[in-house]
This record gives structure tokens, C-alpha cells and sequence, in this order.
């Protein structure tokens, strides 16, 4: 399944507009996706005894909690409070921040509203701002409906090769990762082009300006500033290289000085060291990583008996 719809990057505050192939749609994204929300379900601590008492009395504004009328002075103890008062920080059983527009095209491709009516009135187009447990049922029912339209369709996605976690699903954004340092030229607008030729950007004496893919063949790619490949591989290790990074593959010993690696997110993660490019069969959760973020939160909800607040 390729989804028609594309990306673009924010890198270090600059917009960076990347030109789609033949294989891509045409037009250029410059955000992922404007049309985004958090959802979260607000635990019952307060309710059961399990929570500290609050500094005063209490309102509940949606998913925010206030002072009550006539205690307004006390904001900032109720803030703090929130915060500490049971194992959930800000009385969240979980948070998470959804975009729309990656699932609305792919349920579009599958009948849109008609099909899946509760996602559409719940999610895509709310008119209420929270989900109540038996919507949630209903949504998650929906999703589990996506999962097997799409079973039969592949991805391709690149992993980290000693753990499995996934780093980069392919869309229709091919691009994986953009120099990271770099030198911005006039008029300071940096675009990548049908060619994979950079432009608005000079690399440093010591570190060559790339940009690194994943290509529908699962192979990763890495392009120099003008488009011309330097390395493909299947699998292959990423180390740090002075100011840049290294790419190898043990098998035939290519290696590639490059200032893309491939990027890793978590605080507490390791950098990874062995990447590996796979095609493998579609898992909605993985493809559309909004797609998990809700199905957390509509599972949360049912299970505590809480609805889903949107803001």
C-alpha cells in the first residue's frame, strides 16, 4: 500500500521542501501534518482515595483541573499538585498526540466515512470534545477493520537490526534522514529535488553534504549533494566518524563518510548500530503510527471506563 499523501522536514528550524519522484506524488509538503490533537484519559486516583488530597476544592475543566470558584489565588499549588498527586502525572493515564491527515487518506482509500463511522464522527471529525467509553468500543472495532483491509499490502520499513524496533517506516517519503550539519546558503530555503540534488545548502570542508533513502526494494541509499549514489546496502552498521558518520557493510565492505545518520529517538535509547531495511507484510499499528497512539488511548478508555478528551 503506498499512501498518497507525503511529508516534509523541519531541520534545525529551517522548512525543507522535498521534490517527489515519478514514483511519488507531485506537490511538496512543508509539515507532516498541520491537522493534529492530543487525546488523553484522566485516571479515577482522585475518586478511589489513591490520589493525595488536593491544596483546595477542585473543578474539572474537560481534561484540566482547576481551583474551584473563590480559590483561583491557588493555581500554581493545584498545577503542582496535579503533577504529584498518584503515579500519574497530571491525573493521565496516558497522552498522546495524533495526527489526522495520514489516516484520513488511508481510510479514504477504504470508503472513508461510510466505512468506518465512528473513527470519522470521534476523530476526524469531532464535534464534541471527548469520546465516551462505548464510542471508543466502536472506534477500536474500526481499527481492528483497517488492520485486516490492509493485511494483504506491504512496507517497507528499517530496523534496528539488534532489537528489532523501527526506525523509519517508507511512505511515500523515501528521504530517512538530511545532513545534520551544514551551512545554509541565501535565500536560506533548502529544497531537495526530483534528482535527489540538494539545494540552499553547502556542507562543511571536512564533512560531505547527504542525504540518506529508503527505496520501495529495501535498500537504504546514501546521495551526495548532487544525486549520485555513494553507498546502498541491505544491512549495515552506523558509527560516528569525527564531526560525521560512517556507514559499512561487513559483507562487502563498503563504506560511505557521510553527514545523515539515521535517526533514533528515546533519551534512554542507545544509538543504533546495526540497521537492516526489510519488506515485510503491513501492520497498520507500525505504518500509521497514529494508529497505535489511538488504539492506546481507546483501550485505556474502556478499560477504566473513561472517555477519550481531545484538545
Amino acid at each position: 500500500m503506498a499512501a498518497p499523501w507525503g511529508r516534509g522536514w523541519y531541520w534545525y528550524g529551517h522548512a525543507i521542501a522535498v521534490s517527489k519522484t515519478a514514483d511519488d506524488v507531485a506537490g511538496v509538503a512543508c509539515d507532516a501534518d498541520a491537522m493534529s490533537f492530543n487525546g488523553c484519559v484522566l485516571c479515577d486516583c482522585l475518586d478511589t482515595g489513591v490520589s493525595t488530597p488536593p491544596p483546595c476544592p477542585i473543578v474539572f475543566h474537560g481534561p484540566w483541573v482547576a481551583p474551584a470558584p473563590g480559590y483561583q489565588a491557588q493555581q500554581r499549588d493545584v498545577d503542582t499538585w496535579a503533577q504529584a498527586a498518584c503515579a500519574h502525572p497530571g491525573l493521565q493515564l496516558v497522552d498522546d498526540q495524533i495526527s489526522r491527515g495520514q489516516l484520513r487518506e488511508t481510510l479514504a482509500g477504504f470508503g472513508g466515512a461510510a466505512t468506518f463511522p465512528a473513527l470519522h464522527a470521534a476523530i476526524l471529525d469531532p464535534v464534541d470534545d471527548q469520546v465516551p467509553p462505548d464510542d471508543s468500543a466502536r472506534c477500536l472495532a474500526e481499527l481492528d477493520h483497517l488492520a485486516v483491509l490492509t493485511r494483504a499490502d506491504r512496507m517497507v520499513v528499517l530496523i534496528d537490526a539488534d532489537d528489532g524496533t523501527v526506525l523509519h517506516v517508507r511512505s511515500t517519503d523515501r528521504l530517512v534522514s538530511f545532513p545534520r550539519i551544514h551551512a545554509m546558503t541565501p535565500p536560506y530555503a533548502v529544497n531537495v529535488d526530483a534528482a535527489h540534488r540538494i539545494h540552499g545548502m553547502t556542507g562543511l570542508p571536512d564533512v560531505p553534504l547527504t542525504t540518506v533513502w529508503l527505496d520501495e526494494d529495501a535498500i537504504v541509499r546514501v546521495r551526495d549533494a548532487d544525486g549520485v549514489e555513494l553507498f546502498a546496502a541491505r544491512e549495515f552498521r552506523q558509527e560516528a566518524a569525527g564531526h560525521g558518520w560512517q556507514f559499512r557493510n561487513d559483507i562487502t565492505g563498503a563504506e560511505v563518510l557521510h553527514s545523515s545518520p539515521v535517526p533514533w529517538s528515546g533519551v534512554d535509547r542507545p544509538r543504533p548500530a546495526r540497521l537492516r531495511a526489510e519488506d515485510r507484510p503491513m501492520d497498520i499499528d507500525i505504518y500509521i503510527s497514529s494508529v497505535a497512539l489511538l488504539r492506546e488511548l481507546f483501550t485505556t478508555s474502556m478499560r477504566v471506563k473513561r472517555p477519550v478528551w481531545l484538545y
